[in-house]
């Protein structure tokens, strides 16, 4: 289970930037093989929807199994 604020996407307040941490998605491609992807956050699902649509390739779509949001 990895947190999406803070650990894959980083939200910068003042600019109103959100960004993809470095090999964020690298990491969720190789560990699905092994693993089943599960993200969670604090946030609403529009809020975590949103967010994960900033990886690119359908990178969420195709390796991400489940996400819990609040």
């Amino acid at each position: 289970m990895l947190d999406l604020d803070e650990t894959l996407l980083h939200f910068e307040d003042e600019s109103q930037l959100l960004l993809v941490r470095p090999d964020a998605e690298f990491f969720i491609e190789k560990m699905s093989h092994f693993y089943d992807i599960v993200v969670f956050t604090a946030g609403m699902k529009d809020y975590a929807d949103w967010a994960l649509s900033h990886f690119t390739d359908n990178a969420a779509e195709k390796y991400i199994s489940k996400r819990f949001y609040r």
